[in-house]
């Protein structure tokens, strides 16, 4: 390798954040090396360094409650050296900053940066589901996480359902809406509070996720695994494409939030039972879990 070029990482959780790890991919390619910072908390970097490993060395610095550092030309000069590439990568993809990724000269585009997947070598599928219902943004939780991971349970039982339930996020307490079963089948972990990294082996090893709009659902996207996102700004596509374009890596893995358990497992089995369905948005198949997919999909075997 050659040519170091720095990518600075800011001002976001783990899914924006995973955006510096997109662009490093294209930096790599062209035989340069990328040395990335990554400004973050120890609950957010930690992960990323945990899944990196071995792949790009990660280097942390203090979290940024703002973008004032931009400005900041001592700050600047000290992570960069004369002739040297310097890059901030926001995380919303948009490259609109003083210091924005020159993706055309590594003959890339904002549309294939935002969907290239950077852990497809870490998934190491088996029977395994995991259900991330954990977050603290107001309005994102699922109504009925505790029936949803029952129903599961009870209709998957060849898989292991694995669910990490967290009190707290970044000093946050978690709202988990209604808990209302204490007795779950066997196939059912409830992993309580469990430490992230510990969760994230899990993760590598799930064949499938279920997730509200967190960091869990988009490290699932760069493992490459069959997902499923209970959104809550399913829809708004048209209303809001400022959040779109920056945000979602696709729209294909969205259901409504407001989705009843009933039909979320139907589709989790569909997929399961007929993997070709996938390859669909997740909002058709779920409008037609009693299509005839063989017909439809014109299978010939």
């Amino acid at each position: 390798m050659s040519d170091i070029v720095i990518l600075l990482g800011v001002l976001d959780g783990l899914g924006g954040l995973l955006l510096t790890l997109q662009c490093a991919e294209f930096i790599y390619k062209q035989n340069k090396l990328p040395y990335i910072y990554i400004a973050a908390r120890d609950e957010v970097f930690r992960p990323l360094q945990y899944l990196y490993h071995g792949k790009y060395h990660l280097h942390q610095l203090p979290e940024f409650t703002n973008d004032s550092f931009l400005y900041d030309l001592d700050f600047i000069n000290r992570l960069k050296c004369e002739n040297q590439e310097f890059y901030v990568i926001w995380p919303d993809a948009l490259y609109k900053n003083p210091y924005a990724f020159d993706y055309k000269k590594y003959n890339t585009n904002p549309q294939t940066i935002k969907t290239t997947r950077t852990l497809l070598h870490k998934s190491k599928p088996e029977k395994i589901i995991y259900v991330a219902l954990n977050t603290t943004t107001e309005n994102y939780s699922y109504h009925n996480p505790g029936k949803l991971v029952h129903k599961l349970g009870q209709e998957v039982k060849d898989y292991i359902i694995y669910c990490p339930v967290l009190d707290k996020w970044g000093g946050k307490e978690i709202n988990h809406q209604i808990w209302d079963h204490e007795g779950f089948y066997d196939n059912v972990f409830i992993d309580k509070n469990p430490e992230f990294i510990d969760s994230l082996k899990w993760l590598e090893k799930s064949c499938y996720c279920i997730s509200l709009d967190n960091g869990v659902s988009h490290i699932s996207y760069h493992l490459g695994q069959q997902r499923l996102l209970l959104d809550p700004r399913f829809g708004f596509a048209v209303q809001n494409p400022a959040f779109y374009a920056r945000w979602r890596e696709t729209e294909e893995d969205s259901i409504d939030l407001k989705t009843s358990v009933d039909e979320i497992v139907e589709l989790i089995k569909l997929n399961l039972v007929i993997p070709q369905t996938t390859l669909l948005p997740n909002k058709l198949v779920l409008n037609n879990l009693n299509a005839d997919w063989g017909r439809e999909l014109i299978f010939k075997y």
